[in-house]
């Protein structure tokens, strides 16, 4: 299973590998929706923040910062068609999303490695720490591999990686 400095390193780079996808996107061209459905680069980002809250969660804390905008990206909620009152910029998001990375950094840092081994929740979502940190990993990882697509969608498609 991974530890805890394997992890911190792999949250450091998918910050670097969704600010590397998301330059050059304006918020207008971050409302573009893909042609066949699913959800546009804002909503993508969003629940990529709503997701590092749900982590802060998992480690037994509540999101130091206000996270109340992420609600409108959280699993199951409608996709984002257009610009709507209160829907965070491109750049707000990103402000809560580090701050979130950060906070996630400080509580884990406090861990021992024993820690991820500790066995929480019930039913379906029983399991070690270090395995519902892992499926938070690849939740993320999903997600980021969307953000290429969703780049070209917005005609900016130029190899990154």
């Amino acid at each position: 299973m991974i530890n805890k400095q394997e992890y911190l390193r792999m949250l450091e780079g998918n910050r670097g590998l969704i600010e590397m996808q998301i330059e050059g996107i304006t918020d207008a061209l971050s409302l573009l929706q893909p042609a066949n459905g699913g959800n546009c680069l804002r909503w993508v980002l969003g629940h990529l923040a709503d997701n590092l809250a749900q982590i802060i969660r998992l480690l037994g804390e509540e999101p130091a910062v206000e996270a109340n905008s992420l609600k409108r990206f959280a699993r199951t909620s409608a996709p984002v068609k257009g610009d709507e009152p209160g829907l965070p910029s491109m750049e707000e998001i990103m402000q809560v999303y580090r701050q979130l990375e950060k906070q996630i950094f400080e509580k884990i840092g406090t861990m021992y490695e024993s820690d991820f081994d500790e066995e929480t929740g019930t039913g379906e979502w029983k399991g070690s720490l270090g395995w519902k940190l892992y499926f938070f990993a690849f939740h993320h990882h999903y997600h980021i591999g969307q953000l290429e697509y969703l780049r070209n969608l917005a005609g900016l498609t130029e190899p990154l990686i």
